[in-house]
This record gives structure tokens, sequence and C-alpha cells, in this order.
């Protein structure tokens, strides 16, 4: 499921985005050239990193409403 322009926005705006090393590669690989691997790139960095171990998997799993202060974030 894709969230909505709107709900991406207000997401960003809260500083509420994260992401993890697998997921920025992945995108970055299917950039189509140079400058769109860049604005990814750029993109991609400026969110938070979370550590991608069990606990995480396991709460995503689970449906965790709050992972992201379970992750310290």
């Amino acid at each position: 499921m894709v969230a909505a322009p709107i709900f991406k926005r207000e997401i960003l705006q809260k500083e509420e985005a994260v992401s993890c090393g697998i997921v920025v590669v992945e995108i970055l690989r299917e950039a189509k050239n140079e400058k769109d691997f860049g604005s990814l790139c750029d993109s991609l960095m400026f969110l938070p990193q979370i550590p991608l171990d069990g606990a995480v998997i396991e709460r995503a799993r689970n449906g965790d409403p709050c992972w992201t202060e379970k992750a310290g974030l």
C-alpha cells in the first residue's frame, strides 16, 4: 500500500519518516539515470536510519504502530 501524497508530505513535515539501509539500496537500484540517482540519494540519506534487526522485524510482523519509539527515534 502506498501512502497518498498528502499523507507522505505530513509525515515528512512532522519529521516522522524513517528508513533503513536495505530500503534505500533497493530504491536507488531502480534509479533511471544519474540525475535521478543523485536526487533520490540526497532525499533518502536525509531520513533517519533505523537499525534493521530481529526486534524491528518482529514489530513489523505484529503491526506495532510505535516501532519508531521503540527503535529509539
